[in-house]
């Protein structure tokens, strides 16, 4: 598979201090309210029949039944542990892990985000840019979007420096060559693991267990 997303729960307790607050607590069951209310982002669904330049072009349908759209990818990520993602061309998977990466942590405290790869290039230049557009609000994808904490990111900020909310991170960007570079990471913890086909079996053990 191209892209694994999958929750490592721990045992937390409940909102205490004020620091702990996050922006949009409504949404921390709702995913695909977070896209298109927050993020002006409404991802897109299967089509209930085919489009005319589909049919023009003699197909039955404008998404194979073997791919995933965007609300389905959104509604997985919300409901299951473990989601698995084929791989595929400009089907905004980038857009959609960024856009989970910032429904993760800022609708619910204690939650954290990382997104790793076997690459630099693929966090750097891919997701990353792709998470500091929605932050900042200037995806083109995105219609209206509400703002969220920290304004716009400084373009420089690597992504192991991370996102902070509170003072503390909340998403971070990690090129894990070694399984101890993963470890110590205590949480609510959302990991997007991109390019998941050429990512070594021992990391991913470390994340999962």
């Amino acid at each position: 598979h191209d892209r694994v997303i999958g929750r490592v729960r721990a045992e937390l307790a409940d909102v205490g201090a004020s620091g702990s607050s996050v922006p949009y607590p409504r949404y921390a069951a709702d995913p695909l309210g977070f896209f298109r209310d927050v993020l002006g982002l409404p991802p897109f669904a299967r089509p209930s029949e085919p489009c005319e330049a589909c049919l023009a072009a003699g197909k039955a349908e404008c998404i194979p039944a073997d791919q995933c759209t965007q609300e389905e990818l959104v509604l997985a990520v919300g409901e299951s542990d473990l989601v698995a993602v084929r791989a595929g061309q400009k089907v905004t998977k980038s857009t959609t892990a960024a856009g989970l990466a910032l429904w993760w942590p800022l609708t619910a405290p204690h939650r954290k985000v990382v997104m790793t790869a076997p690459t630099g290039h693929q966090i750097r230049d891919i997701l990353w840019t792709e998470f500091r557009m929605l932050q900042a609000g200037r995806h083109p994808g995105q219609r209206n979007p509400l703002p969220l904490p920290g304004g716009t990111l400084n373009p420089a900020v690597d992504p192991s420096t991370g996102y902070r909310l509170h003072g503390d991170w909340i998403v971070k960007g990690k090129t894990a060559e070694k399984q101890e570079a993963l470890s110590g990471i205590s949480g609510d913890v959302l990991w997007i693991v991109d390019e998941a086909s050429g990512y070594p079996e021992h990391l991913f053990e470390a994340i999962f267990g």
